[in-house]
């Protein structure tokens, strides 16, 4: 896909990974558009642990939610660019991990096997 705006010089193409940023933009001038080699989420699918990592930016909180949505984890004082989340006492399954950094916000589907 291609995301076009007013100013013809300003493309920027959207490839799965890529995410918006979280604030309700004004006009569409305002959207701005992260690539998804921005924030690593690794390994995954997981076994045990997953490593969120992120280049220039700082993670402030994440939350882990099932895909019901219900919250199972959070921390909201991680203040690094990495870091390391246990998913030992979980089931097997599919999950959402939100991070929260000082630019934007991600969403990222962790599987764990």
């Amino acid at each position: 896909y291609i995301v076009k705006f007013n100013d013809p010089s300003f493309i920027i193409p959207f490839e799965g990974g890529d995410t918006l940023n979280d604030q309700e933009p004004q006009s569409l001038n305002d959207i701005s558009i992260q690539k998804g080699n921005e924030i690593l989420v690794y390994p995954n699918p997981t076994k045990d642990e997953v490593y969120i990592r992120t280049k220039g930016e700082q993670i402030n909180s994440y939350f882990l939610c099932n895909i019901s949505g219900q919250l199972l984890l959070n921390d909201e004082k991680v203040k690094t660019n990495s870091q390391k989340i246990s998913l030992r006492n979980f089931p097997k399954g599919v999950y959402i991990l939100k991070v929260v950094t000082n630019k934007n916000v991600y969403s990222r589907k962790v599987v764990k096997n």
